[in-house]
C-alpha cells in the first residue's frame, strides 16, 4: 500500500466519525450493477481498516510496559479475536444473503452485513484500545 492510501486510512481509522466509510445510496438513477460496485467497495475499505485497526491495537499491546508473557498472550488472543471475527462475519452474512433465495439482493445483502459487521468490530477494536480518543 502506497503512503497516500494508508495516510487516508489512517485519517478515517483516528476520525471520531461515527462511520468509516460513506453509505451507498440506492437511486433510481444509478443501476444495480453500480449500487453492487459501490457496495464492494466499501466492503474493501472496510477490510483495510480492520487491518488498520488490528496493526494499530499490535502496536499498543507491543509497546505497553506488560511483561513479554502477558504482552503475547495478548498478541494471540487478538489474533484468535481476527480470525473469529472472519469466520463469524463470513458465515453470518452467508446466512442473511440466504434470506433473498437466490434473488438479485442477495450480493447487496452480504454486502452490507459485512460492512454493518465489520464497522462493529473496527469500532470495538477502537475502544477497547482508545484508538481515535481525544
Amino acid at each position: 500500500m502506497g503512503q497516500k492510501p494508508a495516510a487516508v486510512l489512517a485519517v478515517l481509522l483516528f476520525s471520531s466519525a461515527g462511520s468509516a466509510w460513506a453509505e451507498c445510496k440506492w437511486s433510481a438513477s444509478a443501476s444495480h450493477a453500480e449500487y453492487r460496485a459501490c457496495l464492494e467497495r466499501e466492503v474493501a475499505q472496510a477490510d483495510a481498516l480492520v487491518i488498520a485497526a488490528v496493526a494499530s491495537a499490535k502496536r499498543r499491546i507491543s509497546d505497553s510496559a506488560e511483561d513479554a508473557e502477558v504482552t503475547q498472550r495478548a498478541l494471540e488472543a487478538l489474533r484468535f479475536s481476527l480470525e473469529s471475527f472472519k469466520r463469524y462475519r463470513t458465515q453470518h452474512c452467508a446466512y442473511e444473503s440466504s434470506t433473498a433465495a437466490g434473488g438479485n439482493s442477495a450480493g447487496d445483502l452480504r454486502a452490507l452485513c459485512e460492512l454493518a459487521l465489520t464497522n462493529s468490530y473496527v469500532e470495538r477494536l477502537k475502544s477497547v484500545h482508545g484508538i481515535g480518543a481525544r
